[in-house]
């Protein structure tokens, strides 16, 4: 394990070593009987002033103090609320929690003369001004991955994003499912990896940074990769499937101890444990998280890309469906990242296939998983058949209302035109 703090390297090892083997010795509470599917989601935003970027932190602070179900995020001006887990019958469930949550959150926002960003990245901020949050354990993180190289991101406009810091100019969705046994979180965890490259497909929404087009369909985990990655470590993407609990831990413990904890090791380890799907256990349970979608532009789309996400594996469960080549999931992934809708991708069987018929079907699995599980998908599948039938997700509207703001306005005015936030 590599370790900013090496004289404590082995103690720290042993320490993990040993809360692994307690997770062992009572895997027994973890099993769940009944097949309630169980959920929970995170939202992460930007707080946004007149000025284009938060200045004063005393207000995000404020906001933070206020309200026991938000939480801060790397950046200065971003902020994350988070759901209860929820037996799910109904997605409207799901859509009515996180509303009253982002309701309350907003107001308390625009007490303060702030607004909420719903995108995969903040647009606004300057990378050479970056403020990070001053909590220690995130600074510590910066300075950890932190490297003067030049990083180059974008087709259509390059972007330097070679320092860590330009990691807190991202934000995301992450779906958690709680998990019966560790059996079932690795076989969840893995079929989570396999469809995530869909789910991205489907969910493009971080395209600009720097008030600059970069031309990509959903840059946030190209980013991460390119400030984050090193020769130990890849961000976001796996070479190979789980192969069980043991494995999965191995390879927490194998990631860089960033920073030395005295307790609670391998939850904080899992925390920075950034892969696209991962396992968390929380006291008696497993959950298992998909965290490659970026925020969308609105509740209802957000509710519409946690359904495929936990219908599509829905349907892999009871269908017991055969992973697909991990390289070709690999390819999958770049290519909805890089190019959205229009990516040439692999399907579950493994063949190439044009875009708008197999990312169709996909949507038809999900609401049949969800269909056999009994859950509700109302009509948010819809939102998601309408962007593949007319060729356009978020971060595509967005390019195209940003290309008409541009005749009248500079950059930076044409993007809070587009993204309707008032100056």
């Amino acid at each position: 394990m590599a370790s900013v703090n090496e004289g404590s390297e082995n103690s720290t090892e042993s320490c993990f070593s040993n809360e692994v083997e307690k997770l062992f010795d009572n895997e027994r509470k973890f099993r769940k009987d009944d097949s309630t599917v169980k959920v929970g989601v995170e939202t992460e935003y930007f707080l946004v002033e007149e000025r284009q970027h938060l200045q004063d932190l005393e207000k995000r602070n404020e906001i933070l103090d206020s309200l026991d179900f938000c939480k801060q995020e790397l950046a200065a001006d971003s902020i994350e609320i988070a759901t209860d887990a929820l037996a799910l019958s109904s997605f409207k469930q799901l859509e009515q929690e996180i509303s009253e949550k982002e309701k309350k959150l907003r107001e308390e926002a625009l007490d303060r003369n702030l607004f909420l960003l719903r995108s995969g990245t903040n647009p606004f901020r300057e990378l050479e001004k970056l403020e990070l949050s001053q909590k220690p354990s995130l600074k510590k993180i910066n300075r950890y991955f932190r490297n003067d190289e030049t990083v180059k991101l974008g087709d259509k406009n390059e972007i330097d994003v070679g320092d860590a810091r330009a990691a807190s100019l991202i934000s995301a969705l992450h779906t958690n499912i709680e998990a019966s046994s560790f059996e079932d979180a690795v076989s969840k965890a893995n079929y989570i990896y396999m469809i995530s490259p869909y789910i991205s497909a489907l969910s493009g929404n971080a395209r600009f940074l720097d008030g600059r087009d970069t031309g990509l369909s959903d840059l946030r985990m190209i980013l991460w990769e390119k400030s984050h990655s090193t020769d130990e470590i890849d961000i976001g993407r796996l070479d190979s499937y789980f192969d069980s609990m043991r494995d999965y831990l191995e390879r927490v413990e194998a990631w860089p101890e960033v920073i030395e904890y005295e307790e609670s090791i391998l939850e904080k380890n899992i925390a920075h444990f950034w892969k696209d799907s991962r396992i968390k256990f929380s006291e008696n349970d497993l959950i298992v998280e998909s965290r490659i979608a970026s925020t969308q532009p609105s509740v209802r789309e957000d509710v519409a890309v946690h359904a495929f996400c936990i219908g599509r594996l829905l349907y892999a469960i009871d269908s017991s469906e055969q992973l697909l080549d991990i390289e070709k999931v690999n390819h999958n992934r770049e290519q909805a990242m890089r190019h959205g809708l229009e990516g040439e991708f692999y399907s579950p069987e493994g063949v190439l296939e044009e875009s708008e018929n197999m990312l169709l079907k996909e949507i038809e699995k999900a609401s049949e998983g969800l269909e056999i599980y009994g859950i509700d998908s109302e009509n948010y599948m819809e939102i998601l058949k309408e962007r593949v039938e007319k060729g356009e997700l978020p971060s595509d509207r967005l390019a195209n209302r940003f290309q008409r703001e541009t005749k009248n306005a500079g950059n930076r005015k044409a993007l809070f035109n587009a993204l309707g936030i008032k100056q």
